[in-house]
């Protein structure tokens, strides 16, 4: 067995933009802010690209090295339902398991990344990915970690503070609280390096020691606003740190990865070929190209990633009880077969109070969706519970205003068909 100091981990911070209930936060806050900055607002940071299920396709096909994905998400709602939660190889954390209470809500992506370090059972060694880092290739763990060390290119330059004035000025000056923080710490021995928009390699211990050294500095950077601002801390200064201490082991993994701003004419096929790509969302493509776009890049990524991973669930079963006696070819197919009356057990027969299970295509056929045009059979699909690594009872979103947001938590629901109505999936 790999020690637990020698596992890697990825962790993935998400928003499901297709939650409605926390949505219904999120734009309730922005209005509270009144912010105008585009790195805050700009619908290009929320919209959704639905392609995660891809990111955890290409995860599992090219980075065999991965011990577990810690999937970070604000609460229950967010958590896709297609996502098998119950996989060995995933880990879903909510936002109150490791953020400081005081910090929440929060729709920082500072914030939820500045204390990563705390997520519960966490590996020491982890690599920080977006949801628009794809490993389009295959990776190795040498590419993140040597000798136990993160793996970085040396692309040290002169400590100088960045012009925090331009469309990117607020992200920059959070690049630039980071500096001061590091000239704190290494007084002239601090130096700057490059931000690589890729996956990148984290020791969870020595986050630990500096976030629980320097706490003040990281709370007062972000308990001011709920969004990004230019107050907060970037979690690049653990990097440079990490750099100017000469706790990494020095070699250029970025060589065949890059980054893309996606525009209207991106062609995605030309980096299919690349070991990492970051294909990522800007105010350079417009709402009015944003779809024809995504048709583009879905058949990329599903030209690429055809086949199911084991983080997506197995297809939902139909508990179906017969409304009439019939005959099914299709009997093999049927599961968990209950009779109503034992005397009546004819195989290749379902008799009317029966019940059993079987997929949707089988469920759909005998609910109505066949030649005769009637429904044989009452269904319900049965959804699994979402499971989360949670440490606190499942609660209610606090009040925002005077609205009261329920929190969304997918238990077994129950979809009543009938022959009149279309199903919804």
């Amino acid at each position: 067995m790999v020690e637990r100091n020698t596992q890697i981990d990825i962790v993935l911070p998400f928003y499901n933009d297709s939650d409605k209930v926390w949505s219904k936060v999120l734009y309730e806050y922005m209005r509270q802010e009144g912010s105008s900055d585009r790195q805050v607002v700009g619908e290009e940071r929320y919209r959704d690209w639905e392609n995660l299920k891809y990111w955890f396709r290409a995860v599992e096909k090219n980075c065999k090295w991965v011990n577990k994905v810690y999937l970070v998400v604000a609460n229950e709602s967010q958590i896709p339902k297609w996502l098998d939660t119950s996989y060995e190889k995933l880990k879903v954390v909510l936002h109150r398991d490791y953020i400081p209470s005081e910090l929440l809500p929060t729709f920082n992506i500072m914030t939820i990344e500045n204390y990563f370090c705390k997520l519960p059972g966490l590996a020491n060694n982890y690599v920080y990915c977006n949801d628009d880092y794809f490993f389009l290739n295959e990776t190795t763990a040498d590419m993140f970690f040597k000798n136990n060390k993160p793996v970085y290119k040396d692309t040290q330059t002169e400590l100088k503070k960045l012009d925090a004035s331009g469309v990117d000025g607020t992200f920059y000056q959070c690049l630039n609280n980071g500096m001061d923080l590091q000239q704190k710490i290494l007084g002239d021995k601090a130096h700057w390096y490059a931000l690589d928009h890729l996956p990148v390699s984290h020791k969870k211990d020595f986050e630990l020691e500096i976030l629980d050294k320097y706490y003040d500095e990281f709370i007062n950077a972000n308990n001011k606003s709920r969004f990004r601002d230019k107050n907060n801390l970037s979690m690049h200064v653990f990097l440079c740190l990490y750099k100017d201490m000469k706790k990494y082991y020095k070699f250029n993994n970025y060589a065949n990865s890059c980054y893309v701003t996606i525009t209207k004419d991106t062609d995605f096929n030309e980096f299919k070929d690349r070991q990492m790509v970051c294909f990522n969302d800007t105010q350079r493509l417009d709402r009015k190209d944003f779809y024809k776009v995504k048709k583009r890049m879905m058949d990329f990524m599903e030209s690429k990633f055809p086949n199911k991973s084991k983080f997506e669930k197995e297809e939902n079963m139909y508990k179906c009880e017969a409304l009439e006696e019939f005959s099914l070819s299709r009997f093999k197919e049927i599961t968990n077969l209950v009779r109503a009356n034992q005397e009546k057990n004819k195989e290749g027969w379902i008799y009317k109070g029966d019940t059993f299970e079987c997929k949707k295509d089988l469920a759909h056929y005998l609910d109505g969706e066949n030649s005769y045009n009637k429904s044989f059979i009452k269904a319900e699909e049965l959804i699994p519970e979402v499971s989360v690594v949670s440490q606190t009872p499942v609660e209610e979103l606090k009040k925002v205003t005077e609205t009261k947001v329920e929190t969304a938590i997918y238990k077994t629901t129950k979809k009543k068909r009938t022959k009149k109505n279309k199903y919804e999936f």
